[in-house]
């Protein structure tokens, strides 16, 4: 910690002198705590309360993190809030006191969203069916191949499926050549970066979310609230807010015969996918809410 108050001194007495220029009364933290080392320090020198907001378990920051660093925080930091029981217990392993651990899910408004007609946006047939990804494209624990292998196979099943991928970042390319590499280009979608990619995703008719790591997915509960059905791999905080059979359907990662068993089912069982809807909307109104998630938070 020394050594980090010393080479970027400037930045953290920037941060400090707006801590108290400000009158500021808390700081809130809004990542993880080694991403956001920056505001711990500045907390301490401006003697003022800390909290820290646990939204990512990222694999990579775990070695980073060392021991030095972890005392330095808990001394620091009064409270940790953790987005899903996998994201606390995966700082609890790093050094994080349990003492001041507290799991708190997201939540998001319960507004009405208009459907996009995706189908006339990107000029599909009115028969299309778009089975959709809605996410930062940014490295693999988002989004990597499998997605891309995973529809190849479920087009041989529904031929006049379409895939709808919303977002940008470096994967892109890689996704675009596994595509080219399976000879379904004309049926992968890369719309980039969209600014209503919620109202798009309400007008997809089918979700997908098929990381490999992901310690709580916004788009989930996302495709909960806007009625579209989700298909996404049984890993760490999906699991906490999707019952399999319920409000979505569970796959194990990897595993491409799952994927297309889930979206013949979503497609071809009327029942089912009313269901998932019904239940999808009723699991945001009656527990993944902001005002649930202001209250537990407070």
């Amino acid at each position: 910690p020394r050594v980090l108050q010393f080479i970027h001194r400037p930045t953290i007495a920037a941060l400090r002198n707006l801590a108290r220029a400000e009158h500021a009364t808390l700081i809130h933290l809004n990542i993880q705590p080694y991403r956001d080392f920056f505001g711990v320090i500045a907390a301490q020198q401006a003697g003022i309360p800390c909290v820290s907001h646990l939204r990512s378990a990222d694999p990579i920051a775990k070695g980073q993190f060392n021991s030095l660093m972890v005392r330095y925080t808990n001394a620091v930091v009064q409270a940790y809030i953790a987005n899903s029981e996998m994201t606390r217990d995966y700082w609890l392993e790093v050094g994080l006191s349990s003492d001041k651990m507290n799991v708190v899910l997201n939540g998001i408004e319960g507004t009405t969203i208009e459907r996009a007609d995706v189908r006339q946006r990107w000029g599909l047939q009115p028969d299309a069916v778009v089975v959709g990804v809605v996410a930062p494209l940014r490295n693999s624990l988002k989004i990597d191949e499998f997605t891309i292998k995973a529809f190849a196979k479920y087009l041989t099943h529904n031929p006049q499926a379409v895939l709808l991928i919303v977002g940008d970042g470096p994967m892109r390319e890689i996704l675009t050549q596994e595509a080219a590499r399976l000879g379904i280009s004309e049926k992968v979608i890369l719309a980039g970066f969209q600014s209503d990619a919620k109202q798009i995703l309400a007008g997809m008719d089918a979700s997908l979310i098929l990381n490999n790591h992901d310690s709580f997915s916004r788009v989930a509960i996302e495709s909960l609230q806007v009625g579209t059905p989700l298909v996404a791999t049984d890993i760490g905080g999906i699991r906490e807010i999707i019952e399999n059979w319920s409000n979505g359907l569970l796959v194990p990662y990897g595993d491409e015969a799952a994927v297309v068993e889930a979206l013949d089912r979503i497609h071809g069982d009327d029942e089912l996918r009313d269901r998932l809807i019904a239940n999808g909307r009723r699991s945001v109104r009656e527990g993944l809410n902001v005002e649930r998630y202001a209250a537990e938070v407070a």
